[in-house]
Parts: structure tokens; C-alpha cells; sequence
């Protein structure tokens, strides 16, 4: 299951319908309350993908604060505009730091780079779904 985290909810819809295409599962939140709270649930999260600047704060500090270390975490957002931010990112424990308006290729080519187990892979129902991956920006 990926956790989506994004406050821009056409943004989030998009993200997770054509994750859906891929084969993907995921569950959307708009605030870093929200994803707390799921993320203190008992669930299997696999990966979270998340806008870095959220109405209620940043996610670098969700991210740095997180328990589960072992989920490895996306950034996805439209300031990365200086290496400074790029490795705040990094350094709080984002495996990757991607600048909207990203390709849907490229985030499905960084969900395989960062999550190296195959449980996180496409599942079989979905596989039965529309074989075409869309290559037209997933975010804004």
C-alpha cells in the first residue's frame, strides 16, 4: 500500500487513479495530521509519496520523525529549486526528491528504483486493467 500525501486534491486524484492503472494501491491524506494518523495504524505501508509543503506543516519533519524507517518515502514537489532543499530532503530520509510536474513514467521508474522488495509490485487485478502506462504530467 503506498501512502499518498498531497493537499492539491485534483493533483491527488490523478496520482492515484493512474497508480491504480499501474497496478499500484493507495490511500490519499491531504494534511500531515492525517498522515500521522495512518501511519500509526497497524498496516502494511510499503512506501509514502508525499508534497513536501502540506497546510499544516512540512513534510521533512513527518518524514524525519516517522518510526518505520524501512518505508522508504518520494518527494514530490515544485520547490526543489536549490541543492539546499534537495538534501534537506534527502538528509530527513527521503529516498528521492522529485520536481513537479513530473512524468507518471518517471514516478513509476522511482517507486521500482526505491522499493526493492516485490510485494510492492503491480497486483493481479489490475493487471487486467488498461496495459497502457500514461506518459503525460501526473502533478502539478
Amino acid at each position: 500500500m503506498i501512502l499518498l500525501i498531497e493537499d492539491h486534491q485534483p493533483t491527488a486524484l490523478a496520482l492515484q487513479r493512474l497508480l491504480r492503472i499501474a497496478g499500484y494501491q493507495s490511500t490519499i491524506v491531504t494534511t500531515l495530521a492525517a498522515a500521522r494518523a495512518v501511519m500509526a495504524l497497524p498496516n502494511h505501508l510499503q512506501l509514502i509519496i508525499s508534497d513536501v509543503h502540506l497546510p499544516d506543516g512540512n513534510a521533512i519533519d513527518l518524514i524525519r520523525e516517522r518510526k518505520n524507517k524501512s518505508c522508504p518515502a518520494i518527494a514530490v514537489t515544485g520547490s526543489l529549486h536549490t541543492r539546499d532543499e534537495i538534501d534537506q530532503c534527502l538528509s530527513a530520509g527521503f529516498a528521492l526528491c522529485l520536481r513537479k510536474p513530473i512524468e507518471f513514467d518517471e514516478l513509476v521508474r522511482a517507486i521500482k528504483r526505491v522499493h526493492q522488495i516485490d510485494d510492492l509490485a503491480p497486483d493481479s487485478a489490475a493487471k487486467n486493467g488498461d496495459p497502457q502506462q500514461p506518459s503525460r504530467p501526473a502533478a502539478r
